[in-house]
């Protein structure tokens, strides 16, 4: 899916003002390419993404197995995992691993699946393998639809602040 990088840009703003512009332009263009790339609302993944990490490209979870922003799965990337803490890296995974999920899905339910079944596969959850939404992708989708209207709307609402409470 295709959106404006300008509309990016300010959805990742809206979510991790700590970011340097700089960064923020890369991971913006990263997001758009792999959303069109994967034919994928590009807010979904700010929103995966400002859940999963709050933008910090070098988190590693405390059980070590989750790695950057997007929290890719260590074991399951094969790869060095020290690629995954660079951002544009960690989101060339992270989308694909989508396309994956999304094709899964597919297989699974023999026909195109909504933003929240594709989502249960990328999270992980229980109900994955039935490709069955859950309330924190119901939280992801919110999340961009909340973003989304900030940016078109000119709305003060903060996203971030209600879906993903604040430490």
């Amino acid at each position: 899916m295709f959106r404006e990088l300008a509309q990016i840009i300010i959805a990742i703003q809206l979510s991790a003002a700590h970011i340097l512009p700089v960064r923020i332009n890369s991971f913006a263009q990263s997001i758009q390419d792999n959303a069109v790339k994967y034919d994928f609302d590009p807010f979904i993944e700010v929103a995966i993404i400002a859940h999963e990490s709050k933008f910090n490209e070098l988190v590693i979870s405390k059980d070590k197995q989750d790695y950057g922003l997007m929290q890719i799965r260590a074991k399951y990337y094969g790869g060095n995992k020290t690629y995954l803490l660079t951002g544009e890296n960690n989101i060339n995974v992270g989308s694909y691993i989508i396309s994956k999920d999304k094709e899964y899905c597919r297989r699974v339910l023999k026909r195109e699946p909504t933003t929240q079944e594709w989502l249960s596969v990328y999270h992980g959850s229980p109900s994955a393998y039935r490709c069955k939404p859950t309330k924190l992708t119901e939280q992801f989708e919110d999340y961009a639809v909340c973003i989304q209207d900030m940016i078109e709307n000119n709305r003060d609402e903060i996203c971030k602040e209600i879906y993903w409470k604040q430490n």
